[in-house]
């Protein structure tokens, strides 16, 4: 890499293909990174939107978003109670988020992990949301985040998802607002590419895409939750699949 950064990392994760981290640092060379967070863009370490108020312990990719677990209480400049989400364009809270940790520990929560399309969270709190919750709490991710379209709507489309039961293969549609450059592929719940579906230039329309259940070496995927995510100039946008053998 070609700087290093200023300051200790506390966590790193990998969401989207994309790599971030988390700490006390301040700057990769003379490049600012505010708020504690940063993402590596291939060539150079670059901020994360307004970042967060205390660094991250963890952070995970699930449900389309990176999600950092500390003992922050702002993330983007909202308030955001120890869990908040970057969704590739802004910060977000996960709703009242984790209560303090037990004897007054403001760490709260340790670890996280996403699992079946939920995010688990576990540490020292006794309170998740407005809930009871002994050490350990869930987030039903998955719920309201079957389909994510970019914050600013471009006309990005992924729809008609089905699966064709005779020759095993999952198709669908994305509608293209322009003529351009398109990136299609299907991620895990850790942000990891499986397989590039599609790379090159689309003419503006409705355009089939379809995925065989196979990572990019050809081999089998294991049966869970994934995202197919497509990537424009104009924008982005993902749609959850349920993959069963």
């Amino acid at each position: 890499m070609s700087f290093g950064l200023n300051g200790r990392v506390s966590a790193l994760g990998v969401h989207a293909g994309d790599l971030y981290a988390s700490g006390d640092f301040t700057a990769s060379g003379a490049t600012p990174l505010p708020g504690r967070m940063a993402r590596w863009d291939g060539s150079a370490w670059v901020g994360v939107g307004a970042g967060l108020d205390y660094y991250a312990d963890a952070m995970t990719s699930a449900g389309g978003k990176l999600i950092v677990l500390g003992a922050f209480s702002n993330a983007g400049g909202a308030p955001a109670n120890r869990l908040a989400a970057w969704d590739g364009a802004g910060w977000s809270a996960l709703g009242s988020g984790l209560g303090q940790g037990i004897g007054g520990n403001n760490l709260g929560g340790l670890d996280l992990a996403p699992y079946d399309g939920d995010l688990f969270v576990g540490g020292f709190f006794n309170t998740a949301g407005d809930k009871s919750a002994q050490k350990i709490a869930r987030w039903e991710l998955g719920v309201a985040t079957d389909v994510r379209p970019d914050p600013v709507d471009t006309g990005l489309r992924i729809s008609a998802l089905s699966r064709n039961p005779n020759s095993d293969r999952f198709s669908f549609l994305i509608q293209v607002p322009a003529d351009g450059h398109v990136d299609a592929g299907v991620f895990d719940l850790r942000g990891r590419q499986i397989v590039r579906l599609l790379s090159g230039r689309l003419a503006a329309g409705e355009h089939r895409v379809s995925w065989d259940g196979r990572d990019g070496s050809g081999a089998p995927a294991s049966a869970g939750v994934y995202w197919v995510r497509v990537v424009t100039s104009e924008g982005q946008t993902s749609r959850k699949v349920v993959w069963l053998r």
